[in-house]
């Protein structure tokens, strides 16, 4: 098995909003949708319920991965004119903004969860609230993945642990608890014939490019631990309940007893940085 030959893709959400920042529906902004997205050089653009969503096309190495990323959000944002893209993990819109049966319409397919071998649940009453959330989604292609199901239920873990776990940390966006309350519980994920569709997280890696190029260092380092097998002294579901609980001091220890020491030494350095880094303003970051 090898696990060294892979490539990360992603569909991220970003909110708009005015000049005077207003939240504003991407429904009719953006003509793209899940059936038909709108393609773009290197990804695509559509909206999803009220936001504004992309996908790069996979990326094979870590540059390309964060370039695709500053090039495709360069486009989206030409697309939504005058409107302006929030990197927000959750908010309140306004009733005017939700008043079409797209704005009422959420995850038509279903993610799961890996421990309990079960589909994840939307409340009844997320249609009918005014809270809205933004995912960071993450899409692992590797060809020993993709179709074995027992491996993808324990990579899907495996990133809780390196990504899901150190996001609690990362993530300096006060709205990020709220989101949980509609998705990203720990393990959420798709399966896909290529690999995984990673879930759990939301959007706050794409507020600075730095933390872009950490998510593609903490992606490999999952899959080199996993082929070392070091994963087996690891209580994963300790890290499901951190994560779930939105627990910061244990994510703390646990990054220090459990996840840094398995980390190359790059991407420990990266990491020190990120953590350190406020939730930024993607346009400054990125040069938008």
């Amino acid at each position: 098995m090898d696990l060294s030959k892979f490539t990360l893709g992603s569909d991220p959400e970003l909110m708009l909003c005015d000049s005077d920042g207003n939240l504003r529906s991407a429904i009719g902004i953006i003509n793209g949708t899940k059936e038909e997205p709108f393609l773009l050089d290197e990804g695509m653009a559509q909206y999803d319920n009220v936001n504004a969503e992309f996908g790069i096309s996979p990326a094979s190495t870590e540059d390309e991965w964060v370039n695709r990323h500053g090039k495709v959000m360069g486009q989206l944002d030409s697309l939504v004119g005058d409107l302006k893209l929030l990197c927000s993990a959750s908010a309140h819109f306004p009733a005017s903004e939700l008043d079409c049966d797209e704005a009422k319409r959420f995850a038509c397919d279903p993610d799961f969860d890996p421990y309990d071998i079960s589909v994840n649940m939307i409340p009844d009453s997320a249609a009918d609230g005014t809270l809205r959330s933004c995912g960071g989604h993450i899409h692992l292609g590797c060809e020993d993945i993709g179709g074995n199901f027992d491996l993808q239920l324990e990579m899907v873990k495996t990133f809780d642990v390196f990504l899901g776990m150190p996001s609690l940390l990362l993530d300096k966006d006060p709205t990020s608890q709220r989101r949980r309350e509609l998705y990203g519980k720990a393990g959420a994920h798709r399966p896909k014939s290529y690999g995984i569709e990673y879930r759990a997280i939301g959007n706050f890696w794409l507020s600075h490019p730095q933390i872009t190029r950490l998510m593609w260092k903490l992606s490999r380092d999952a899959l080199m631990a996993h082929q070392n097998g070091h994963m087996s002294g690891i209580n994963k579901n300790t890290v499901r309940k951190v994560i779930n609980a939105g627990r910061l001091d244990k994510a703390e220890q646990g990054l220090k007893s459990f996840v840094i020491p398995l980390l190359e030494d790059d991407t420990r350095s990266l990491l020190s940085f990120c953590l350190e880094l406020p939730h930024s303003n993607l346009y400054e970051t990125w040069g938008l």
